[in-house]
């Protein structure tokens, strides 16, 4: 993240950091076990590695239009792939 970002996107002090900073660790490794349990599971959380460009809207965890539009690309492709590698036919919903 850029400094001008951060500024944005960071507050020391917000009631969510520690959990974050307690949880996600767990949070990936429990991916990680469900994901060698054959579950579907993808982790997400490094999807922005190697964007400069700024992301995040808010304190909270809201992406900006970019942010999202990469999110959802990135859902869009993992699903496709996912449903590619299934052998079954997409549900005519």
């Amino acid at each position: 993240m850029s400094r001008e970002e951060r500024r944005v996107a960071i507050a020391p002090a917000h009631p969510y950091k520690s959990a974050v900073e307690d949880c996600y660790p767990s949070l990936i490794e429990a991916g990680k076990a469900l994901a060698g349990d054959g579950v579907p599971f993808h982790d997400l959380t490094g999807l922005f590695v190697g964007h400069s460009e700024p992301l995040y809207d808010d304190t909270c965890c809201h992406y900006n239009q970019e942010g999202y539009r990469l999110l959802a690309k990135t859902i869009g492709k993992t699903a496709v792939k996912a449903l590619a590698e299934s052998g079954k036919p997409p549900s005519p919903r």
